[in-house]
């Protein structure tokens, strides 16, 4: 994991956890796209699409999109 990321993960007033996709199917039963990530509230809610995700060009623009999507939700 790169530092900057594991530090801004750290920084987070959110528990994280990273799941391989047969890891996240097993866990949670469920199907998705991958890569994507959920928020845990009382259920699973898609956080990150896999399109999303799939447009991204940096970690930069990762971290802003989880600020923005933390900060909408």
């Amino acid at each position: 994991m790169k530092t900057v990321w594991r530090q801004f993960v750290e920084g987070l007033s959110v528990n994280v956890e990273f799941l391989h996709k047969d890891e996240f199917m097993k866990k949670y039963n469920k199907k998705g796209k991958f890569p994507s990530a959920y928020i845990k509230n009382e259920g699973l809610k898609l956080f990150i699409s896999q399109e999303e995700m799939n447009k991204l060009r940096n970690l930069d623009e990762l971290i802003a999109l989880v600020k923005e999507n933390l900060s909408n939700s």
